[in-house]
């Protein structure tokens, strides 16, 4: 979909995981301390509304907001798309801090490795129940080269997971 409509190359791609990259690395170095300062369940539920905020942009491009931005303002979807991952990219690596911050304040003194080596165990789970949850969902919504109709409910439907999953 987002070769064939967008007109997006492996290059543009390329490009936007730079940039999310070392956004990520900065908000990490920026944000980590503030953050880790604060309530936990705060903090998780302001990177799940900022995580959920920023796929609304590709919500909107599904339903043809590149078009309208395009024709009113006179850019299109590689600029929301670069918009998008400035804005989300200062924050993507901050979602594991609240989880070290946990194993940092309960580990006891002499199993701190230990715990924060549980801790990966458990970043790693997550990363692989959201491959696999995408994979499901992509198999509920199918959408084949040229048959784009169910964008709209993939989106959706990764939306309300991002959304619910993490806050409960």
């Amino acid at each position: 979909w987002q070769i064939d409509v967008l007109k997006f190359d492996p290059q543009f791609f390329a490009y936007l995981n730079q940039v999310g990259f070392i956004l990520a690395f900065l908000g990490t170095w920026l944000f980590s301390s503030y953050f880790i300062k604060q309530d936990i369940g705060k903090v998780i539920i302001v990177l799940v509304l900022l995580k959920v905020f920023c796929l609304l942009p590709n919500l909107g491009m599904a339903f043809g907001l590149h078009e309208w931005t395009m024709t009113h303002f006179g850019f299109g979807a590689r600029t929301i798309a670069l918009i998008d991952t400035t804005v989300e990219g200062p924050f993507n690596a901050l979602i594991m801090a609240p989880m070290l911050t946990l194993v940092a304040f309960f580990a006891p003194k002499h199993h701190v490795p230990t715990w924060f080596a549980v801790g990966a165990c458990f970043a790693n789970l997550s990363l692989s129940s959201a491959v696999l949850t995408g994979k499901l969902i992509n198999n509920i919504f199918t959408v084949n080269r040229g048959e784009y109709h169910n964008i709209p409910s993939l989106y959706l439907t990764n939306i309300l997971i991002t959304l619910i999953v993490p806050i409960t």
